[in-house]
């Protein structure tokens, strides 16, 4: 019997060479991503909803992405009108006109009924999870003379609640591909001090 001492050079990810490099960042790619970076997004948006008056089911908001026909997000939960909700979206996300639009509609179709309007968010049984399959339905006004709804009450309701589903889908593509850019990925390989072969392999 024999023993044999193999040697081979280490590199830091600064040393490896371009083509190298692009190896090292596919490693990571395949496996680096923690498996719940959705978290930080998904807790944004439940805010974001409290805010307009949506309580939103936090076990059951769903995607699929990001580069398929079908693919989107959804949620499930209830709503009722927000206090408020148009000047404190403004002042949570003063830039974001695609927040303040939903808040100025709800806003709208909540005077129009009082501001007593209530609501389930409900999905269908599709195999898909995208904004359409989700709708407002029982939607109810809680007044003293029993009165109806306005007849739009119900599909505006559906359209500012899929709404913030293509909000939520928009920004969890956003956070995946930062996530999955060169920077972001070269600066988690040199925080954690990754080192590799010559041609790329993590050691």
């Amino acid at each position: 019997m024999r023993t044999e001492m193999i040697m081979r050079e280490i590199y830091t990810f600064d040393e490896l060479s371009d083509k190298s490099k692009e190896k090292a960042r596919s490693w990571w790619r395949n496996g680096g991503l923690d498996c719940d970076w959705y978290e930080p997004v998904y807790s944004d948006f439940v805010g974001i909803c409290g805010i307009l008056g949506f309580d939103v089911d936090s076990r059951d908001i769903q995607f699929s992405g990001f580069c398929s026909q079908g693919d989107g997000a959804s949620f499930t939960g209830s709503y009722k009108y927000g206090k408020c909700s148009a000047k404190k979206i403004r002042e949570y996300a003063p830039q974001d006109a695609a927040l303040h639009e939903i808040a100025d509609t709800l806003q709208a179709l909540q005077k129009r009924n009082f501001y007593s309007l209530s609501a389930s968010v409900t999905r269908n049984h599709s195999r898909y999870v995208h904004e359409n399959t989700i709708s407002c339905g029982y939607v109810d006004r809680d007044s003293d003379n029993y009165q109806d709804p306005t007849s739009d009450a119900e599909e505006t309701l559906t359209d500012c609640a899929r709404n913030l589903c293509h909000w939520l889908y928009a920004s969890l593509e956003r956070e995946y591909d930062w996530l999955m850019s060169d920077e972001h990925i070269d600066e988690i390989i040199r925080c954690n001090e990754y080192e590799f072969t010559k041609e790329g392999e993590c050691t």
